[in-house]
């Protein structure tokens, strides 16, 4: 069995702030760490590959959370994340999500960072969610509710900034 971890975090800059209101999240973001190596998506980058400490850098709140998968798995979903590379960030899903969870259409040639996360692990028979539900409708909120991870820690404000940072300067 390998053991993965999944990231939830959100920094203090207003985006950050943007998204959690607009979704009504705890949290801005969600990444799936495999053998060292970080998998999400975002609106400037698209679906990337990053390191732990690039990641670490990007946020101000961070909870691990863990789960475990066989070889095969494994195997599935770091192959679906590496055939994900470079597609796009998912903006008409997320603003979807984003206004009272309205049915807009999902495109897989594009990802946000949740539904990118649900979507491999599914695609490798390990899945995070009931498969009832779609993840381009899933917050990084709905899926740190899953049965199938374990918290392992929290961190907060990594970066060690005064409350007058936080609040007037965003970060």
């Amino acid at each position: 069995m390998h053991t993965i971890y999944i990231y939830f975090g959100y920094s203090y800059r207003a985006i950050s702030y943007g998204i959690r209101w607009v979704t009504r999240s705890h949290f801005s973001h969600v990444e799936v760490q495999i053998d060292g190596e970080c998998y999400s998506s975002s609106g400037s980058l698209g679906v990337y590959k990053r390191s732990y400490e690039k990641l670490r850098k990007s946020q101000d709140v961070l909870e691990t959370w863990v789960t475990q998968i066989n070889d095969q798995q494994k195997a599935a979903l770091i192959d679906f994340l590496i055939r994900q590379w470079g597609k796009k960030y998912d903006y008409i899903s997320a603003l979807g999500l984003g206004l009272w969870r309205r049915n807009w259409l999902n495109d897989h040639n594009k990802w946000f960072c949740s539904e990118l996360i649900d979507a491999a692990f599914k695609s490798a028979q390990a899945p995070l969610t009931n498969n009832d539900f779609a993840s381009h409708r899933l917050t990084p909120n709905d899926l740190r509710t899953s049965l199938a991870i374990k918290r392992e820690k929290v961190e907060k404000n990594i970066h060690n900034k005064a409350w007058w940072r936080k609040l007037i300067l965003f970060g």
